[in-house]
């Protein structure tokens, strides 16, 4: 995964891995507890069984042969992981797709992207039962989400009325939470989501399950591959703990200047995991003057962009490549090549240059794009994450610089 590339030494790694023991025994206690009392309990998700029930009983009672759209409105780690699932599944063409129900999302404040949501509702939706609004927010406080549900429902009371559409907006928030309390006075439908468990940590609870579920992804065979994942990240021999040795590399390389950490994905269906993966590492990591910047990269289309950056620029650039290594479809030319091969040999190509160049890198590589592997690879970045924040010295699970722009978001609209 690493050697012979990454400019890191197995006796790095093992100082790196060292540190990490007592954390280790942290985290399998944490998973033998199967509760949410500690900040790490978020790794405890796909094994909780009442989730599970929860899951059956939500998608039963919202799954209709007559649903068409489903409409997520959040922002962040409300969103990011669903939709990061939800585009490795369907991909860039899923809009030209009869398939139904299609996922939309409402996150950032834009009049373009909400005229473009409401007129894909007047368009495709005739009444209210074929379509489903999911508002997600676990402070409950996030202007962006408030905004775009209040003038959604608008929308959608003045088209339908306000008894019928009641019914199809479900509000997803934490109990305690401003939002909760909001949909309980309104009588709307509430879904609670696990306090304990942060935004950017969320992607196996019921925030991003239900919406996922609910347009067909295999959620079971997504939870099997976050348990695999799980199980392997707790194991104490390092050679069988990616996520020990992910936190490991990506640690040294910090201490050794590099500031800035590329993932290199190779499987453009993947891109959006991308985003769900760069919110994971910098708010987790990004604290008291630590953290390498998390970019991403789409391969081979960004060679054509960055490519020279990357090769001839000033560097403290580190990379991870992520690769497929089976596609469930392919395409064969008339020369015998096919569509793999050639993808292979440019992955091939462009590791030989970045040792030509001296640039560290290391490799992932999933065994397909589907559920299962996806489950596993998502927990072991999430383990990799709560590793490296310890070997850094930081909490990964607070924000509070991101607080200050709320804060002060908050007092710029008070009266």
């Amino acid at each position: 995964m690493y050697k012979e590339s990454s400019a890191v030494t197995d006796s790095d790694s093992a100082v790196a891995i060292a540190k990490l023991e007592g954390y280790r025994a942290h985290l399998t206690n944490v998973a033998i507890s199967g509760t949410y009392d500690l900040p790490e309990s978020s790794i405890n998700l796909p094994f909780d069984e009442v989730q599970d029930i929860a899951l059956k009983k939500a998608v039963s009672a919202l799954a209709s042969d007559k649903l068409k759209l489903i409409i997520i409105v959040g922002i962040g780690g409300s969103s990011l992981g669903s939709y990061a699932l939800y585009q490795a599944r369907y991909g860039w063409a899923d809009a030209l797709l009869t398939r139904t129900p299609k996922l939309l999302y409402l996150d950032a404040l834009s009049p373009a992207v909400f005229a473009s949501v409401t007129h894909a509702i007047e368009e495709r939706v005739q009444n209210p039962e074929e379509l489903l609004v999911l508002v997600v927010s676990k402070s409950g406080t996030t202007t962006e989400t408030i905004v775009n549900a209040e003038a959604l429902i608008s929308h959608l009371g003045a088209r339908f009325g306000n008894p019928s559409v009641i019914d199809r907006v479900v509000y997803l928030a934490d109990e305690t939470s401003p939002l909760a309390q909001r949909a309980r006075e309104g009588k709307w439908n509430l879904i609670h989501t696990i306090a304990a468990v942060g935004g950017r940590w969320s992607v196996f609870t019921l925030a991003h399950l239900i919406p996922l579920a609910l347009a067909g992804i295999n959620t079971s065979l997504l939870l099997e591959g976050a348990r695999e994942g799980r199980e392997r990240g707790l194991i104490a021999d390092p050679e069988e703990n990616d996520a020990l040795t992910i936190a490991a590399l990506r640690s040294v390389w910090e201490w050794r200047g590099f500031d800035t950490h590329n993932l290199f994905i190779f499987a453009p269906q993947c891109a959006a995991l991308g985003a769900w993966w760069r919110q994971l590492n910098a708010e987790s990591l990004g604290k008291d003057g630590k953290g390498m910047l998390p970019i991403v990269s789409i391969g081979s289309t960004d060679l054509h962009s960055l490519g020279q950056l990357y090769f001839g620029g000033a560097g403290h650039i580190a990379t991870t490549f992520v690769s497929v290594e089976r596609e469930p479809e392919d395409l064969t030319l008339p020369s015998g090549k096919s569509f793999s091969t050639i993808n292979r040999a440019i992955l091939t190509g462009v590791e030989e240059s970045y040792r030509n160049h001296s640039l560290p890198y290391a490799k992932i590589v999933l065994p397909e794009v589907n559920e299962r592997a996806l489950g596993a690879w998502m927990q072991t970045e999430m383990l990799a994450t709560m590793y490296h924040a310890q070997l850094l010295g930081v909490s990964a699970f607070d924000q509070p610089n991101v607080e200050e722009y709320k804060i002060a978001t908050r007092a710029h609209l008070t009266p």
